[in-house]
């Protein structure tokens, strides 16, 4: 088998058992092309027979409802996390409630067992010095103690007065001892008395 090709020409020989073919290139490329597209089209129907579909269009379509399938999930994932966020931020929200509702309780506490009326500057203070390291209520009231003592009303316990006279706890006792009573004074007195 003998072949002969020369190149730079637009024709080529080829002998093949002593006969001599001659072909153009144009000859040539469309032979080329039309037993590539018969090997190609031969491997797209065994491919489409093995997918068990018809044609490329249908995979196409296929794909295209498998994309639009997706961002449907995707758009269903999104608004579950848009939910989830809020949900999160909700969350976060109540504890920032529940730790300033906190705050308050232990500085109404603290106001009442003191006796501090000036709530305000209480929960000022108690904010800025409850953040820090090594913080104690007692070593707190100390502190205001020292530096802000018109903070503090000598709170006494209240004590509970009682009629000391005969009759105690008896109403017309107490009314009569009213009526007793002749000047401004002997009020002043027997209310001082009873409170």
């Amino acid at each position: 088998m003998a072949e002969e090709l020369k190149t730079g020409t637009d024709e080529q020989s080829i002998n093949v058992n002593e006969a001599k073919v001659t072909l153009t290139q144009a000859d040539l490329d469309n032979l080329i092309n039309s037993k590539f597209a018969k090997g190609a089209e031969k491997a797209t129907k065994t491919l489409l027979e093995s997918l068990g579909v018809e044609s490329v269009d249908t995979i196409k379509s296929m794909m295209d409802k498998q994309k639009e399938l997706e961002e449907a999930n995707k758009s269903e994932l999104q608004k579950a996390l848009d939910v989830m966020k809020a949900k999160e931020d909700e969350l976060l929200n109540t504890k920032k409630e529940l730790d300033a509702f906190k705050i308050k309780t232990a500085v109404s506490n603290i106001a009442i067992q003191y006796g501090i009326t000036d709530l305000d500057y209480l929960e000022y203070q108690y904010n800025r010095q409850s953040s820090s390291e090594g913080f104690s209520v007692d070593s707190f009231i100390n502190g205001l103690k020292e530096n802000k003592s018109s903070l503090f009303n000598d709170v006494q316990k209240p004590t509970v007065k009682t009629d000391t006279s005969n009759k105690q706890g008896d109403p017309r006792s107490f009314e009569e001892r009213v009526k007793q009573c002749r000047t401004p004074k002997e009020l002043d007195a027997l209310y001082k008395e009873i409170v």
